[in-house]
């Protein structure tokens, strides 16, 4: 049965400011010890049921916005990696228990006010399914530091691949519209939000950000190894 990941988190507990300035230090950026287990449970949930790979696969799926990335995961990829793990920064926005009371209140400013947490979470996510060796199944925009981190990925001996989906600028903003008046998702209150500066990459959310992955992805090796070490000892 999935973990219930909601109790005790209330919007008064925010105070009025962004979840990452509520529960994370901006000194040494470490997330207060009740959010990380929070992180930890969302993380678990996702991969529960993974199985390790000898020769793990990451698939990349590019394109832009209503391009029909999700329908190709859905439709194509899961189906061909039944075992693998989807990382999707919409998925995981909706996992951050204050978002869609955030979304109520104020739709326009919920975006900004959870934006650096779902960029964490992303980050750390593909982090520990790479540190499992699991099939991971990524949809990104596309970007440099992405495009480093496919790079470490294969030099730890994952196989990539990279899907481009495109469609005609019409027929995204259709999509776009519909999904948006219908069924809106975390990307379209994203878009919809007004322009901030202090998050001049915010619509770069769903690309790994390096800085952030590259340390999780060491500490949750090194981790792992010291429980192996520490198993074959007993």
């Amino acid at each position: 049965m999935e973990t219930t990941i909601l109790e005790g988190w209330t919007l008064k507990r925010l105070q009025g400011e962004t979840t990452s300035a509520a529960f994370r230090d901006s000194t040494t950026g470490e997330w207060t010890t009740e959010r990380a287990a929070l992180h930890g449970t969302i993380i678990n949930e996702l991969m529960a049921g993974k199985r390790a790979k000898k020769k793990p696969k990451l698939s990349i799926v590019m394109g832009g916005v209503g391009a029909g990335k999700s329908t190709l995961i859905t439709s194509k990829l899961v189906p061909e990696h039944s075992g693998g793990v989807v990382i999707d920064a919409d998925q995981l926005w909706l996992k951050i228990p204050e978002y869609e009371a955030l979304a109520r209140e104020d739709w326009k400013s919920v975006a900004d006010r959870t934006y650096a947490e779902v960029r964490y979470l992303l980050d750390a996510a593909l982090a520990e399914a790479a540190t499992r060796r699991l099939d991971i199944i990524l949809e990104i925009s596309g970007d440099e530091q992405s495009s480093e981190v496919m790079k470490i990925l294969m030099r730890d001996g994952y196989e990539v691949s990279v899907d481009c989906v495109d469609c005609k600028v019409e027929v995204a903003r259709e999509r776009m519209l519909k999904r948006a008046n219908t069924n809106p998702t975390p990307a379209d209150n994203l878009w919809c939000s007004p322009e901030n500066p202090n998050s001049p990459d915010k619509f770069d959310y769903k690309n790994v950000e390096l800085k952030t992955f590259l340390p999780e992805y060491e500490r949750r090796k090194a981790n792992r190894a010291d429980r192996r070490a520490i198993s074959f000892v007993s």
